[in-house]
């Protein structure tokens, strides 16, 4: 349990090589007795020193709520709260679909159990970046004045390029596909080269697009013309521009000037993103993998033990070849379709936190 193992998977291995072992219900009252107490106290000891560590010091937290399974049938709802600017899991929270209206409920559940938590031991969060979730964003902002609500970039820009994507396969809007990757780096560009909570500034910078895809680069309002170099004659004659009064060009004015996209927008994070709870969720499918069922009490256990092993490896440096040069390697992910980005090598991760448990266990 403690190598986030699955049991009855690992026992059948034991037997298929005939090495005489227990048998799965032993196992599982052993766990239930001795091994539960252990990752608790394990992850509230270490936990607690975090929060000691942290008191008198603000915070900017990253939320994200994990179902066990797909859809809208799911039985558990976990809640992470990460510190972005140490990168430490400060809260799990587990939520059963019995404690709320729905399983819909159980990410906002899990939300206002990690500011209970986080209120208890005085930690003051100094903003919050989510997703963009309504719910958590209608109670943020009844409940807590203070702490100022972000969205995350990459789930608006995952939506925007989504929205593009489907209009560019339209035979007149075929443009729009060319201009995709320009207009999600635009936007990007506007959040964070803007100082946040000027939401004004970064309505007009996003709006400015429309001008900008015209080969217009004078605006009206506070942002009143690009930043860019100006350009010359051969780059502007080379690139296709948009024509005011065509279905493709109002087609996408529909898109960029919808109010809402608008306000999202201009409430989006530059401090910092939801990427290291993604980090996290995915190491999760490693102890806790959405395939099996577990109860209540191993699913709390295994979501603790990955808060134990990220925390414990989130600092890891780069790793060095034979020659004490810094190691990277070329990647090719799903989003970039068919592009590559070059990543660091880290060094191998520790288990350490394995031996605390024996002392508890």
């Amino acid at each position: 349990m403690f190598s986030g193992q699955l049991p009855n998977r690992f026992l059948n291995a034991l037997k298929a090589i005939n090495i005489a072992t227990i048998h799965p219900r032993t196992f599982f009252r052993h766990q239930k007795k001795y091994l539960h107490h252990a990752v608790n106290n394990v992850w509230l000891t270490q936990r607690n020193n975090l929060f000691a560590s942290l008191q008198g010091s603000e915070v900017i937290i990253g939320g994200d709520g994990r179902c066990d399974s797909m859809g809208h049938s799911a039985k558990y709802g976990s809640y992470t709260g990460v510190d972005l600017v140490r990168n430490k899991v400060l809260t799990v929270e587990l939520v059963q679909s019995t404690q709320v209206k729905s399983s819909n409920n159980m990410e906002l559940k899990g939300l206002q159990m990690m500011f209970h938590i986080l209120s208890q031991f005085n930690i003051v969060v100094k903003a919050l970046v989510t997703d963009r979730h309504k719910q958590i964003a209608k109670w943020v902002r009844e409940n807590m004045p203070g702490v100022k609500h972000y969205y995350d970039c990459w789930h608006v820009a995952k939506s925007i390029k989504k929205k593009l994507q489907n209009l560019a396969k339209k035979k007149p809007c075929s443009l729009v596909g060319e201009w995709t990757k320009s207009v999600i780096n635009h936007f990007y560009w506007c959040v964070q080269s803007t100082e946040p909570g000027n939401k004004v500034l970064v309505e007009a910078k996003w709006k400015s697009l429309l001008n900008h895809v015209q080969n217009k680069h004078e605006h009206d309002g506070i942002y009143p013309k690009c930043l860019h170099q100006p350009l010359t004659e051969y780059q502007a004659r080379l690139t296709k521009w948009f024509k005011p009064d065509t279905e493709a060009y109002d087609s996408l004015a529909k898109i960029v000037d919808k109010k809402d996209l608008v306000k999202d927008i201009s409430q989006c994070s530059a401090y910092g993103q939801t990427s290291t709870v993604e980090g996290y969720h995915s190491l999760v499918n490693q102890f806790a993998p959405k395939m099996y069922h577990f109860h209540f009490h191993g699913m709390h256990s295994r979501l603790l033990l990955a808060a134990l092993h990220y925390n414990e490896n989130s600092g890891r440096p780069q790793k060095r070849n034979h020659e004490g040069k810094l190691e990277f390697v070329i990647t090719y992910p799903k989003y970039k379709e068919g592009g590559h980005i070059v990543r660091k090598i880290l060094t191998d991760c520790s288990y350490n936190y394995v031996d605390s448990l024996f002392v508890y266990y």
